[in-house]
């Protein structure tokens, strides 16, 4: 019961420590960067292609 209490509480730092400094990271980016592209992938048209590499590519499909 406390090993479990004890993960759930270091899975939750860590979701907390991740979702901050990926905030962290795009702020910086916005600052230093005057434009920025977004492309929009689709896992199962990138699955179909020979960009899927690797068979784990193909899973996401």
């Amino acid at each position: 019961m406390r090993q479990e209490k004890y993960a759930a509480k270091t899975y939750r730092s860590v979701a907390q420590k991740r979702q901050v400094e990926s905030c962290n990271y795009a702020k910086l980016f916005v600052m230093n960067h005057d434009q920025a592209a977004m492309e929009e992938l689709e896992p199962k048209s990138l699955a179909k292609t020979t960009m899927a590499k690797k068979k784990d590519d193909a899973v996401i499909a």
